[in-house]
């Protein structure tokens, strides 16, 4: 995440904390040159990528997930996460 900068003095503001909506404008006041401006917000994706062998001819690796209550866990793939029923 970058710091907010004043377009009018160039001066660090720090991090705007209490704005997170990417479909907001948002106000701000810079209090080095005393003046107003708005900015947007930007969300750049991060891609984390790892192998899933069971998309391509492997076996589905499932284990219970942690639900609450218990009798709602399901099974979910630790490669793909493909998810089914708990066998009863």
């Amino acid at each position: 995440m970058s710091d907010l900068i004043c377009p009018y003095c160039d001066k660090n503001l720090g991090y705007a904390d209490d704005c997170y909506d990417s479909d907001e404008t948002y106000e701000w006041h810079c209090r080095y040159c005393d003046k107003n401006f708005v900015f947007t917000i930007d969300y750049d994706p991060c891609y984390y990528e790892s192998k899933a062998d069971c998309l391509n001819g492997g076996e589905h690796t499932y284990e219970e997930t942690i639900t609450i209550p218990k009798d709602r866990a399901r099974l979910r793939c630790t490669q793909c996460g493909d998810e089914k029923p708990l066998e009863k």
